[in-house]
């Protein structure tokens, strides 16, 4: 008995992949949806001794259905994320199409199962799979609409009572909703994740006890974009009185002259992976502090580099050791 417990449990336990985290959530989504639907195949097997009139249509509908969402679970279990997802998007549409023709009308609840349909796929399978569905379904309509104008004889095999309409918009309700939950839900985790990890770099930024700064290029010019403490406490200045400066005024001439010479940022902003040099800055009251200069690029979504960080060690107690 135990066993047997353990392992309906574990059936409608999705399995989780650490290195994926865009697989993780549409598993998630995909048995919640599998879920319930077999919920609402347990509902609709009851609706049809009370409410459905076509009995044996039904039946033979909720077996397709639930065949369809074994094969669909087994292949999730074995790891066939996108077959599954793709295997119960497509079982899904033939059987709510063919639910739609056998109504023989374009007026009916039914057709919210094709718009529901549509927004799962999209957000398991992405746009392009969306819109492909989405034509296919207006194609369908259009082709029943055509038909039911012109008055020719179409069959009427699920006459759409005002309870099976209710229990037709309940699942797509359902299914709507409950891919829509979970996707807000998983960006929402995403997002305080990313926030979280924002502010831990944010704190080792301006706490780290290296001098930390980033910088742009602005028409040609290496501009600080912000700094750390330490490079402010180093120096001597205030934040507002570095911010928007270009990099080579807090270098001696003999640095800027240096650092121009060897192209500024340029090796850094063409994507070098590092770059490295020694550089001699100059404090707020005309000190000389030596530091190894060291600048890393940083990228834009294209890969495009749009700046670096750079990274200064002050190594002037060195320097005075080796000159003593």
């Amino acid at each position: 008995m135990q066993s047997l417990v353990k392992t309906i449990k574990e059936w409608f336990i999705p399995p989780v992949f650490p290195e994926d985290e865009d697989k993780t959530r549409n598993v998630r989504i995909l048995y919640a949806l599998l879920a319930n639907m077999l919920v609402f195949l347990l509902l609709a097997a009851l609706a049809t001794i009370f409410v459905f009139v076509q009995k044996t249509g039904v039946s033979i509908f909720i077996f397709a259905l639930l065949i369809w969402i074994l094969l669909s679970h087994t292949l999730v279990r074995r790891g066939h994320i996108l077959a599954a997802s793709q295997f119960f998007i497509a079982g899904a549409w033939v059987v709510f199409t063919l639910l739609l023709v056998l109504t023989g009308r374009i007026t009916t609840s039914v057709t919210t199962l094709h718009v529901a349909l549509i927004v799962v796929a999209g957000i398991l399978l992405g746009e392009r799979s969306a819109i492909t569905l989405a034509v296919m379904s207006s194609l369908v309509g259009l082709g029943l609409a055509i038909l039911e104008s012109s008055g020719d004889l179409l069959i009427h095999y699920f006459p759409a009572s005002p309870q099976s309409s209710w229990v037709v918009l309940l699942l797509a309700l359902t299914l709507t909703l409950t891919s829509l939950y979970l996707t807000l839900q998983g960006l929402s985790q995403t997002l305080t994740r990313a926030r979280k990890s924002e502010k831990r770099f944010i704190n080792l930024f301006q706490e780290a006890p290296m001098m930390y700064l980033t910088a742009y290029e602005k028409d040609g010019v290496a501009t600080i974009s912000n700094c750390n403490a330490a490079f402010l406490k180093t120096l001597g200045y205030q934040r507002d009185q570095v911010i928007g400066q270009p990099l080579t005024n807090f270098y001696t001439p003999e640095s800027q002259a240096a650092f121009l010479e060897s192209g500024g940022l340029q090796p850094v902003f063409r994507g070098d992976p590092k770059f490295t040099s020694e550089r001699n800055l100059l404090t707020k009251d005309g000190r000389i502090v030596h530091a190894l200069f060291q600048a890393t690029p940083e990228f834009n979504e294209e890969g495009q580099a749009i700046g670096g960080l750079v990274a200064y060690l002050d190594i002037t107690e060195r320097k005075r050791a080796e000159e003593a």
